[in-house]
């Protein structure tokens, strides 16, 4: 009789353990490696020719390239406004103290 108890006591949890615990697992695994191949088609379909970037030479400045989306893109500094971001004045810093 206690033996019969016992048993039962053993399929219950391994019943228990196998239906709620590595089941879910299983199911989690499956679903994330989906929507992982769901993501990379996708990311694949909207960067068409991305793979071809950088251009063969590498960076060159003052070179200009097409990027994925078939727009031409100057590279060069000269491109640019011409003009560095403008340094705060020696006046506007203001100095702090060390924390210790």
């Amino acid at each position: 009789m206690i033996s019969y108890i016992i048993w039962t006591l053993v399929f219950y949890f391994l019943f228990r353990f196998i239906f709620n615990f590595i089941v879910p697992i299983f199911q989690a695994t499956r679903q994330m490696r989906s929507q992982v191949k769901d993501f990379q088609n996708k990311t694949q379909g909207q960067r068409p020719g991305f793979d071809s970037y950088p251009p063969q030479g590498g960076y060159q400045s003052g070179s200009t390239y097409t990027a994925g989306n078939g727009s031409a893109k100057s590279t060069s500094s000269a491109s640019h406004s011409g003009t560095a971001s403008p340094r705060p004045k020696a006046d506007d810093y203001i100095d702090f103290e060390e924390v210790k």
